[in-house]
């Protein structure tokens, strides 16, 4: 399934807006997790295009919406704007796509919004409201 050695045995995660948006403009449609049910397999049909770089590597174009990456740290991203919401992903297929801390699916589950859990190892900490019922 996953190719490359320092990406096996990760947790993945997709960001998005705090409105379930993609933050990179496209035009993904996720179906969101609510309370303790994930969202809906989400689905990128069609054969994603890949370019040779001048340099000899192969990448995804970026112009192709029939896949949607996704990342093992939330980190850089988040740093860039906190507001982000991340979530959990659970992917069904080998990836179309790998590189280093980053594959691109075309079939996912969005299991859950990341919990502190999640995220300390990447040192990021949330307030968040404590419900007890």
């Amino acid at each position: 399934m996953i190719k490359l050695e320092e990406n096996k045995s990760k947790i993945w995660f997709k960001i998005l807006n705090c409105d379930g948006s993609p933050i990179d403009g496209s035009a993904e449609v996720w179906s969101l997790p609510h309370g303790e049910s994930k969202g809906e397999l989400t689905t990128f049909p069609g054969e994603p295009s890949r370019k040779l770089s001048p340099d000899g590597i192969w990448y995804v174009d970026p112009t192709y919406k029939d896949v949607s990456w996704l990342v093992s740290s939330p980190t850089p991203l988040y740093k860039l704007n906190s507001g982000l919401k991340i979530y959990v992903v659970q992917i069904l297929d080998s990836p179309f796509c790998e590189e280093p801390g980053m594959i691109w699916v075309s079939r996912a589950y969005l299991l859950r919004e990341a919990t502190n859990l999640d995220l300390k190892p990447f040192g990021i900490y949330r307030s968040f409201k404590q419900v007890i019922e």
